[in-house]
């Protein structure tokens, strides 16, 4: 039996880390809120206690890049304990700590995450880059699915144990003891502030991907149970949504290595706007459910893609930041699109959310074409400003 390489290896002790996380927070996400509505709490307070979360995702990505260039393994290592210490001591917290205890779930996540993303994308060969970050979002989603499952199972009769199963995360600590030193050149002057230039595609991925999670998480029941499904078939078809996101996460990689990332994510994006597009002149039936299983796939590959994108772009020492503000951007989309989304399907009806979907996505395409054509614009200019202070030039006009 052939051995592991030492990139192999070192990506699957990062996908078994990133596996624990992402348990941990699929099982807080639902029982969170269903621990909250229990306890006689209003939607809307629910809803300002889960952006709670996001914040904290936010300002830890921000926060951990102070720390990653020196101590990214101890970075992981308390990303994972806070992680799942907020998830543990949530049902004993009063009205305002469950605030804190939201906050310190996500700080964590993001400490944890900006760390194990950059780990990726630098252990990474170039050439199979979009592979591995397919593996890595397979890792995230199964973790993810396990987690929702056993938290909403258990909650059912044990409340506290449910939660108490957070601690997961921390096991992730396991595989990150045999994880090598990661390499990240540190900067020569560590006052001066790093700046990067990510590529817009990406960032657009990043906010594009949580904007449309986020809507689908939470509003898409709403729509199908205007379309007259049930509840067991609802949590049948988003299951198999998300089971169709995970395994065709390494073909579409795959795809990417082989035919360029940003063509195959420029697809995605073309794809998954053409599906929302037809899916609101749908009536219930199999067609609806086959558009949003392939709506799924098509988004869901956003995510590693746009991290692929960004690690095939940027040196070394760019990457961890540059992951910190791509998860920033991320958890904004997640923070900001179910107050739109829901604002849109008042006004104009349920079906406004697939229209809503449609102009983001097209407002980032048209955004991306326009960057490319200034860029290729300023190129132009910048070959034509050479030609004319070349060597050559000079002194065919010395010569005349």
């Amino acid at each position: 039996m052939q051995r592991l390489s030492r990139t192999n290896r070192q990506l699957v002790l990062i996908c078994l880390a990133c596996f624990a996380w992402a348990f941990s927070f699929g099982l807080e996400c639902p029982i969170s809120s269903l621990w909250l509505e229990k306890s006689g709490y209003s939607t809307k307070f629910i809803g300002y206690n889960t952006a709670t979360h996001f914040l904290g995702v936010i300002l830890g990505g921000l926060i951990v890049t102070q720390f990653i260039y020196w101590v990214p393994r101890i970075s992981i290592a308390v990303g994972l304990l806070l992680s799942g210490f907020g998830c543990v001591v949530f049902p004993f917290c009063e009205e305002t700590i469950s605030f804190i205890a939201r906050f310190i779930a996500g700080f964590g996540g993001a400490f944890a995450m900006v760390v194990l993303e950059s780990y990726v994308n630098i252990n990474a060969k170039p050439e199979r880059r979009a592979r591995d970050f397919a593996f890595y979002a397979i890792a995230i989603g199964l973790g993810f699915a396990f987690g929702v499952r056993t938290g909403l199972d258990i909650f059912a009769s044990s409340p506290h144990l449910a939660f108490g199963f957070g601690m997961v995360a921390i096991l992730g600590l396991v595989p990150l003891a045999f994880l090598d030193p990661i390499q990240i050149p540190k900067e020569k002057n560590s006052e001066l502030e790093l700046t990067f230039h990510a590529p817009f595609l990406s960032i657009g991925s990043a906010w594009t991907q949580g904007f449309l999670e986020a809507a689908m998480l939470s509003l898409l029941p709403i729509y199908l149970a205007h379309l007259g499904m049930h509840d067991q078939e609802i949590g049948y078809l988003l299951s198999a949504i998300l089971v169709g996101v995970i395994l065709f996460q390494f073909p579409i990689g795959w795809l990417a290595d082989r035919f360029g990332r940003e063509q195959i994510l420029v697809a995605c994006f073309i794809c998954t706007a053409a599906l929302m597009a037809i899916i609101p002149w749908c009536p219930k039936g199999p067609g609806v459910r086959v558009l949003l299983f392939f709506v799924g796939i098509c988004s869901g590959a956003f995510y590693p893609l746009g991290l692929a994108l960004l690690g095939e772009k940027l040196p070394k020492i760019d990457i961890p930041k540059a992951n910190a503000w791509y998860l920033g951007i991320n958890s904004l989309g997640c923070l900001v699109s179910p107050v739109i989304f829901g604002e849109c399907m008042s006004k104009f009806g349920r079906r406004a959310m697939f229209w809503t979907a449609d102009i983001v996505i097209l407002i980032i395409l048209t955004m991306w074409v326009f960057v490319r054509l200034s860029k290729r614009g300023s190129q132009k200019i910048d070959t034509g400003s050479n030609a004319e202070t070349s060597p050559s030039n000079n002194s065919d006009q010395r010569a005349a």
